[in-house]
Order: structure tokens, then sequence, then C-alpha cells
């Protein structure tokens, strides 16, 4: 029984990281929905918890409208502000966070997904392979007359040297 309980509170002590994505409620107004985002990364780093990356939350328009649990009445919101981080932190910390966030009304939806460092890394490659995207769309592609003088010339080479390689593995 003892090892068991040493397992559950070394597995407790780990950290590991986890993306936290939310729609808060339009009706706060834009300070609102960043006083709770501020409160989100205050008790994140109170328990011991360290913030890779944060998007402070922006009003955005909504796919579908969201119902809002409320006094005995259901109120629809078509727009919210949507924010996200990644943090790490221990398990037992992500545990209450997102107990906090289930209990908190102001909060519209909410998703914590468990990340490896592999998935952070790529996360933030493909963020930089979106803008060299977007940046290549703007400026035109520049063209030369000397470019494919150059790469025929680049081609007739190459190929002569591969034949030359494949007749001395042939022989």
């Amino acid at each position: 029984m003892e090892k068991k309980t040493k397992v559950v509170e070394e597995q407790d002590l780990e950290m590991k990281l986890y993306e936290l994505s939310f729609h808060i409620d339009p009706n706060l107004g834009e300070e609102g929905a960043e006083k709770k985002f501020e409160k989100i990364l205050a008790d994140i780093s109170k328990a011991g918890g360290k913030i890779e990356r944060n998007e402070k939350p922006l009003l955005q328009p909504l796919a579908y409208p969201i119902a809002k649990a409320g006094r005995g009445m259901k109120e629809w919101c078509e727009n919210s502000y949507f924010g996200s981080l990644v943090f790490e932190t221990n398990i037992s910390e992500m545990q209450k966070l997102e107990t906090e966030l289930k209990n908190d009304s102001d909060f519209l939806r909410f998703l914590i997904v468990s990340l490896t460092k592999v998935a952070l890394s790529e996360m933030g490659k493909r963020k930089i392979e979106r803008r060299e995207e977007r940046m290549e769309e703007r400026t035109p592609p520049q063209t030369s007359s000397k470019v494919p003088v150059v790469a025929e010339a680049l081609k007739a080479t190459s190929e002569e040297e591969l034949d030359k390689k494949i007749e001395e593995m042939v022989a």
C-alpha cells in the first residue's frame, strides 16, 4: 500500500505540459475578460507552474450560438472572448484549475489538453510556417531572366556526373 501511495505522490509532483483554450462570456467586457485571464495566469504561477505561451482573450464571433446557463433561463451568446495558454504544472494543480473553471459561470466553454514538448515545438513551427505563407502571399514572386539559364546549366552538369557515378557502380 505504501508503494502505491509513493507512486501517486511522485506522479502528482511530476510537471506536465497542458494547453488551455477557453471562451469567456462577452457580457464581462474586455476588461472583465482580461481580469479572468490574469487570474488564471496568477493561479498557475502561484502553484509553481510555468507559463510557456499565452494569447490574451479577444472578442470573436462564434460559429454557432452557445447557451450560457444562468439563473433559470438560458442566455445565448453569439460572440465570446477566446484565449489560450500553454503551461506546465503538476496534475493536482491542473485538476484544481479545471474544477475552478467548471464552477465559474463566466467561462462558456474550455478545453484542457495534455501536450508533449514535441507537440509544443511543432505548434511553434506551424505558427512560423503560417506567418511565412502570409508573407509570401503579400509579396509577388520576383523573376529573373538569368534563372532558367543557370538552372539548365546546373541540370546538365549534374546529369553527366550522375551517369559517370552509375557507370562506376555497375562496372
